[in-house]
């Protein structure tokens, strides 16, 4: 151990800047999830269940901002993937 020493080295870390939501023009209290990008949205608001496949049934979500509920069983990342891929503009996650 006499050799033992510290270094430096550098990582990706989360740091929150800030973050707003609104619906219909009004403030909703949220908390920004860790790692999950930034960016701005904006457009309708549809509501896809818990985000599985299925849930997509029936649905328009091209151009329009995902609603999605905790699901245990089908992952979040697995939910924002299924939104990003039939065009939904941006998720937000319900717990």
């Amino acid at each position: 151990m006499a050799d033992a020493h510290l270094e430096a080295f550098h990582f990706a870390a989360f740091a929150l800047r800030s973050s707003s939501l609104q619906v219909a023009g009004r403030e909703v209290a949220h908390e920004a999830l860790a790692y999950s990008g930034c960016g701005a949205a904006q457009g309708p608001l549809v509501h896809a269940g818990t985000g599985e496949p299925a849930d997509y049934d029936r649905r328009e979500v091209r151009g329009r901002i995902v609603l999605v509920e905790r699901n245990v069983t089908f992952h979040r990342s697995s939910q924002y993937r299924e939104a990003i891929a039939r065009g939904a503009l941006a998720l937000v996650y319900v717990s």
